[in-house]
């Protein structure tokens, strides 16, 4: 009986941490400026949707890029992303979508998300290099 209950407290616990995780939604304005990362990489988020791009390295939106930085214009849109995962199964991620219509040697453009994380101190908005999990390139608001 005891250990039922100790699994049980442990199971509530870890499904309230798990959930935490997932944040509340961010506002547009929340994402609105300009977000700043290594190297000099910038993305600038407008009100109207607009996007601009500064030396951000390919290989982190494109599966065959290099590491040389690009720049590009595009426009972008907040996404709630589900949990895919049974542990994560009912929590949300958010995502800024941004569609890149051109971009330095890519006439063609992209779309890929960004992900964001937050709380009440600091947000971060970041793309994942290849897998989640692995190295990731970060931006922060100015």
């Amino acid at each position: 009986m005891r250990i039922s209950r100790m699994l049980a407290a442990s199971a509530v616990m870890l499904s309230i941490s798990v959930s935490a995780c997932a944040g509340p939604a961010p506002s547009a304005s929340e994402i609105q400026g300009t977000w700043s990362g290594r190297n000099g990489a910038e993305l600038d988020f407008f009100s109207n949707g607009d996007l601009v791009l500064k030396d951000i390295p390919e290989n982190y939106f494109l599966l065959d890029g290099s590491q040389k930085p690009v720049s590009g214009r595009g426009s972008w849109r907040l996404m709630q992303k589900p949990g895919s995962s049974a542990l994560m199964r009912g929590a949300n991620w958010w995502d800024v979508e941004i569609s890149i219509s051109s971009f330095d040697g890519h006439p063609g453009g992209a779309r890929t998300p960004i992900h964001y994380a937050g709380d009440n101190q600091r947000n971060v908005l970041f793309f994942w290099k290849d897998e989640e999990g692995g190295d990731r390139f970060e931006l922060y608001r100015h």
